[in-house]
């Protein structure tokens, strides 16, 4: 609670009061409500407490986001930091991605039918609730977007699980470098024992979610997803000391301990140089897609939450998304490696339903021999970056869909694929 309140304020510029009535209040749970919230506005931080019991702080660190006061002190915490990246300047009068301005001109678009398509998703919207961001991108470019009140394009938004599509990225650029190979075991300082199972782990194992390593991704108190986020300074430790519930690469199991272990990784190419580490998403992906409100946090150790913590403008996930579309390449330079996004699109063999690949969840596949049709980037409460290619198309969709109906989200994906039928192939997503 503290650590989405920390970002939420200081990155978002959300009021408490806003968070309290949304996040924490309908369809939450009901003792949140007992809960004291004390923001330190000098200080940058957030403590939540409950009445004479526990206590936590989040603390905000420039370029790294917020970060729990685990096993370290608010002080210790204060002094991380990443030097903050220069933004793109804001020019409407150049088409995105290039600049910032929407093609209301694009050619083979029923603008009629994306009007409605839009506003049947802001209709969902509900005083914080629902429907927060829209955008579609067709053609390469930005042909529609709609926000809800109190949201406009720069509002940066909780990626939760997106950001594991994000992870996948990185980790391809890693490998495309020679740090990492899909076939490397061996990955964790916990699995070097010679009768350790867990040294068979490969990368490969890691990015489909094939290890087969316990972890209770549910959400409620005890949950390994909470402990491991809310309760633990090393989040890729505490999922790596977990054991084998299966034989590597047999059983597939949806882990963010999982992605978070592959941040650790990634970590380690770096052979100490915590700078370097802390600058890739930067310098590799944010910058030269021209991402402008990112903000990516580490856990109190300094490893990258990547299972959660990627905050963005809808803008800015569509940029992600648009990547994926262009096989990885952007402005003619090859940002992920040649057949990366495929093996990213690829369905998991360990996976029955072929519903997921590399760190990205899929739609349409059938016998899971090749890529499927459909990616999507996938967050808790409703966040959502589908691709497909067949229409040329991004939707991004981000919301919050707690205490509202049941978000429509095949209905609005039809509705904006109507709109640019005439231009686009016949897939459903």
């Amino acid at each position: 609670m503290a650590h989405v309140i920390c970002t939420s304020h200081f990155a978002a510029g959300r009021s408490v009061d806003e968070m309290r009535k949304v996040e924490f209040g309908e369809g939450s749970n009901p003792t949140l409500s007992a809960y004291t919230i004390e923001v330190d506005e000098a200080g940058r931080s957030v403590t939540v407490s409950l009445p004479e019991l526990a206590s936590s702080t989040a603390v905000w660190r420039e370029g790294l986001g917020c970060a729990l006061a685990i096993d370290t002190s608010i002080e210790a915490l204060r002094a991380q930091r990443r030097p903050e990246s220069p933004r793109p300047p804001v020019n409407d009068a150049v088409l995105w991605p290039e600049g910032t301005g929407l093609d209301e001109a694009a050619l083979g678009i029923d603008r009629a039918k994306l009007n409605g398509a839009l506003d049947f998703a802001i209709a969902h919207a509900r005083e914080g609730r629902g429907t927060r961001s829209v955008v579609v991108v067709h053609g390469g470019r930005l042909v529609g977007e709609a926000y809800a009140a109190g949201t406009t394009r720069d509002t940066p938004h909780y990626g939760a699980s997106m950001t594991k599509s994000v992870a996948g990225m990185l980790i391809g650029q890693l490998v495309g470098d020679g740090r990492l190979s899909l076939a490397d075991t061996k990955l964790r300082p916990e699995w070097q024992g010679a009768d350790d199972p867990r040294g068979a782990i490969t990368l490969d194992h890691l990015m489909r979610m094939s290890s087969a390593l316990e972890f209770d991704e549910t959400y409620v108190a005890e949950s390994d997803a909470n402990i491991m986020l809310f309760a633990r300074a090393d989040a890729a430790a505490y999922a790596a000391q977990k054991p084998l519930l299966a034989d590597p690469g047999t059983r597939w199991s949806y882990s963010s301990g999982t992605t978070n272990i592959l941040m650790a990784i990634a970590r380690d190419t770096f052979g100490g140089d915590e700078a370097a580490y802390l600058a890739m998403p930067w310098v590799r992906l944010f910058e030269p897609l021209g991402l402008r409100t990112a903000v990516f946090e580490t856990d109190p150790t300094g490893t990258y939450v990547g299972s959660s913590y990627l905050w963005a403008s809808a803008r800015d996930f569509a940029r992600l998304g648009l990547l994926l579309l262009n096989d990885g390449v952007w402005g003619g330079e090859r940002l992920l490696p040649e057949g990366w996004v495929r093996y990213m699109a690829t369905p998991t063999p360990a996976d029955p339903e072929h519903r997921y690949g590399g760190q990205i969840w899929l739609s349409g596949a059938t016998d899971g021999a090749g890529p499927a049709p459909v990616m999507e980037m996938r967050g808790y409460g409703g966040q959502s970056v589908t691709v497909i290619p067949a229409h040329d198309l991004v939707v991004v969709r981000m919301g919050w869909d707690f205490g509202v109906d049941p978000w429509p989200h095949r209905a609005f994906l039809e509705k904006v694929i109507e709109a640019v039928r005439p231009a686009s192939a016949e897939v459903t997503p």
